[in-house]
């Protein structure tokens, strides 16, 4: 059984969902707003996939992923922290 999520979530996700239709909204109703995104998009392309850019975008996107994957599991599992006992002897 799943848990539902949180108010917090539910209100997250909404706000993001309501930015992303009103962006498509926007890019539907206005030509000079279609035609700014799509040069932005051309021009982004265009750095990211240049030689040395490209490989160091992939290795950060990788790292993030892993990262992002690290943090949902530790906060879903917990850290597994162990404490373990200390030896004690006695020195005379």
């Amino acid at each position: 059984m799943t848990a539902l999520p949180s108010p917090r979530t539910l209100a997250k996700f909404t706000l993001l969902t309501g930015v992303l239709a009103l962006a498509l909204l926007l890019l539907l109703q206005n030509a000079t707003a279609r035609e700014v995104s799509l040069q932005a998009a051309a021009y982004l392309f265009g750095f990211v996939t240049t030689p040395f850019i490209l490989e160091a975008t992939l290795a950060l996107l990788g790292l993030l992923a892993v990262m992002t994957y690290n943090q949902w599991r530790v906060s879903k599992e917990g850290d597994g922290w162990v404490v373990l006992p200390e030896d004690k002897k006695d020195s005379d």
